[in-house]
């Protein structure tokens, strides 16, 4: 999966340097979000509680528009949560695990090329690494759909804003009482992602 990332990058920037320089635009920027909890499927009748819980999200996303509106980009996302289980006699967490992803997108970006508010929509692929201590990690294939808005306040400093929903494949489903620790015995792991930040464009 790695491999598809880097060659998305690779043909994106053949494309790039094929175009006169008016026509491009690259952009950079960090964001600090927010993964929302989402709950498990509950396979111990014995658990009242079974999630991966909410937690700060860091991203890094560089991105290249070959036209105003059409451009692609590489987002990086990291965030450590807890996955929690509970009883009626209450919850506990059983360990701490850190999630990445490595996303290649297309981005499509709405208004006018001189506009200071530039709405946007994005999807694409890449893997999504899970590890914590003790664990052997583990690289499923993921995607990602979202939008956002970007204002800028100059011709190179913006803010940008998103939210990203980002569900990955555990094909864990059919696990029985044998979950892979990093399949939680699911077919689909659905996680949403708000995240906003600064924005250089040159």
């Amino acid at each position: 999966m790695k491999r598809c990332v880097t060659l998305f990058a690779a043909a994106a920037a053949m494309l790039a340097a094929s175009l006169p320089a008016h026509a491009q635009s690259t952009e950079i920027s960090g964001l600090v979000g927010y993964t929302l909890p989402v709950d498990l499927e509950n396979r111990a009748p014995e658990l009242s509680e079974l999630e991966i819980g909410g937690s700060f999200t860091w991203t890094i996303q560089v991105g290249q528009f070959f036209t105003p509106r059409w451009g692609v980009e590489v987002l990086w996302s990291e965030q450590v949560s807890e996955l929690t289980i509970g009883t009626n006699d209450g919850s506990e967490d059983l360990f701490t695990m850190r999630t990445r992803h490595i996303h290649g997108d297309a981005v499509y970006q709405f208004g006018s090329p001189g506009a200071r508010l530039r709405p946007f929509v994005f999807g694409g692929v890449g893997p999504a690494s899970f590890s914590a201590k003790d664990l052997k990690s583990e690289t499923k294939f993921s995607f990602g759909l979202g939008g956002g808005i970007k204002y800028f306040r100059s011709d190179t400093i913006g803010f940008r804003a998103h939210f990203r929903y980002k569900p990955t494949m555990m094909n864990d489903e059919d696990a029985a009482d044998f979950c892979d620790p990093f399949g939680f015995c699911q077919g689909t792991l659905r996680q949403v992602e708000v995240a906003g930040g600064a924005v250089l464009r040159f």
